[in-house]
């Protein structure tokens, strides 16, 4: 599981803190204000761990909802476990250790802010129309951007080939540890969008609006999730028209408010090393596009 390792290590230590303010107070004289120190150290790792949750697990949150969530989540624990002292014998609630606590806690989350490379990259949703594609694209964006993964493809035909692209698309999402929203398989909306289009060529008007479906669902979900840019994987296709695609990309980006990342990446060998990669991490690569009549027409063409 992506999120087990940001968890854990929060859960973990919360129930040390727990445990700690369990055990009955001293009677022995205790050095001037080193509770406090130790309140502070506490809620400083609590609050390192707990932005580190958060930052990872609600996507749509912006560096300011990231931190404020962060302190209000932090400080109810350790108003709550102060509370919890009163039943200790010998402890007592301290408003004072709540504060510090407080202070711990802000200190944390800071340095994860400032030293985390992930919180000062913009945001950018990928989508991605097959791990064999997606894999270059990823690798490649990954370094400029913080990166979502979006698996929305209803133009996919048959279900099992579906499926087949979506299980190696968990694959990469998992082994670049990058967070992967799956959108619905609206096949049977897909249809209704393209009929009377059957006949058209592979690259006709049919495909122009597969790739606005797919695209302005893109841009919703990126503005959605407060993306600053919005970028796919379709142009890593040899039959795909790069300049097309970009600029169905920028009408609906420049609708909701963000910023297609144009490009062709079939340049550069980006196809090539597409296939390199994706042999590498022994994905499926399918013979033709996606759509039943795309099969049909390039069912012995290697895109």
């Amino acid at each position: 599981m992506r999120h087990f390792r940001y968890y854990f290590p929060l859960i973990l230590w919360a129930g040390i803190i727990f445990f700690l303010s369990s055990l009955p107070g001293s009677t022995y004289p205790s050095l001037p204000y080193l509770d406090k120190v130790a309140h502070f150290f506490e809620y400083f790792i609590l609050g390192y761990f707990l932005v580190r949750f958060i930052f990872n697990f609600d996507l749509s949150l912006t560096l300011p909802g990231v931190f404020l969530t962060s302190i209000i989540l932090g400080s109810s624990f350790g108003f709550l476990d102060e509370i919890h002292q009163i039943f200790v014998p010998l402890r007592s609630c301290d408003f004072f250790d709540w504060l510090t606590d407080i202070l711990g806690i802000s200190a944390g989350i800071l340095i994860f802010l400032k030293t985390s490379s992930e919180s000062k990259k913009p945001k950018m949703l990928l989508h991605l129309c097959c791990a064999s594609c997606g894999v270059y694209v990823a690798n490649l964006l990954k370094e400029k951007f913080r990166l979502i993964l979006y698996f929305y493809n209803p133009n996919i035909h048959p279900e099992e080939e579906y499926k087949r692209r979506l299980k190696d698309v968990k694959k990469l999402a998992q082994g670049m540890n990058l967070p992967l929203i799956i959108g619905e398989y609206e096949v049977e909306e897909w249809f209704k969008q393209i009929k009377g289009l059957e006949e058209e060529p592979e690259g006709g008007e049919r495909c122009s609006i597969c790739f606005r479906i797919r695209l302005e669902k893109s841009a919703q979900l990126a503005k959605k999730l407060n993306c600053s840019y919005l970028a796919t994987s379709l142009t890593v296709g040899p039959q795909k028209n790069a300049s097309v695609i970009n600029q169905i990309g920028r009408q609906v980006a420049q609708k909701y408010g963000i910023i297609f990342y144009e490009a062709d990446f079939k340049k550069k060998e980006g196809f090539k090393k597409s296939v390199i990669l994706s042999k590498k991490w022994g994905f499926y690569r399918q013979n033709y596009c996606g759509c039943i009549f795309s099969r049909r027409e390039n069912n012995n063409l290697k895109i």
